[in-house]
């Protein structure tokens, strides 16, 4: 057995990755996976969203089910997506008009916990 290679290590830590694109055609765009427990020690998640990334790990919802947990999802998702993207990158989208879909965040959010092949099942 063989210490993995640091260059091997740079090669996984971001991919290319195939994922929903705005019609038919797929978007491909290079992610890295990310941990969440890495960005909320690193204060890259607010405290007021950390109970919503807290709920992910141990599959509890919140007592309350309205607007507000939704919108904390979604803000959480969004700190993700802006976290994975590698190329492009959200503010170089944001640059030319583009904004993520639904899909492709959840596409984006899911690799980042569960790599490429969680990925390939949604896409069957």
């Amino acid at each position: 057995m063989a210490v993995t290679t640091l260059t091997s290590i740079k090669k996984l830590i971001s991919q290319e990755v195939e994922i929903h694109g705005w019609d038919e055609t797929p978007f491909i765009c290079k992610l890295k996976r990310l941990s969440i427990l890495n960005l909320a020690g690193k204060g890259k998640i607010p405290n007021e969203l950390l109970s919503t990334a807290s709920n992910l790990f141990d599959g509890k919802k919140g007592e309350k089910n309205d607007n507000t947990d939704l919108k904390a999802m979604a803000n959480l998702i969004d700190i993700v997506c802006n976290e994975a993207l590698v190329e492009p990158t959200m503010d170089e989208l944001a640059g030319i008009g583009a904004e993520l879909t639904d899909e492709q965040k959840m596409d984006i959010f899911n690799y980042t916990q569960t790599g490429v092949k969680k990925l390939k099942e949604f896409r069957k």
